[in-house]
């Protein structure tokens, strides 16, 4: 999805990729680690989700004194620890391991 957001300078935010993370993107990402498709596509996809989970994680960490408590913080470290573990997998070659760990990280989105 593209989008243009107004500044609150006054200008316009140029056009930039969102990326939505859902189970749908992990089902995706996995299919292509089975398949031996574009694997440092993959890898770089990889990096960017954690990168985004690491953010919630943080900012939910913080909130977490205040208002959301310790479920949302603990869950999104779950998930940031089996995207790791899939990245890791995946630059050591063992695209199955890294498929598995997508996996189990589906099967808590469904939850």
């Amino acid at each position: 999805m593209v989008s243009e957001l107004p500044d609150t300078r006054g200008g316009i935010i140029p056009k930039q990729a969102m990326i939505t993370v859902d189970k749908d993107t992990f089902t995706a990402l996995r299919n292509k680690i089975r398949k031996n498709e574009n694997l440092e596509e993959c890898r770089e996809h990889l990096k960017s989700i954690i990168e985004i989970k690491q953010a919630h994680e943080w900012r939910a960490d913080i909130a977490s004194c205040f208002c959301v408590g310790w479920a949302l913080p603990v869950h999104l470290g779950w998930e940031v620890r089996l995207l790791e573990e899939s990245l890791w997998a995946l630059e050591d070659g063992d695209t199955e391991k890294a498929a598995r760990k997508l996996d189990e990280l589906i099967k808590i989105q469904q939850e």
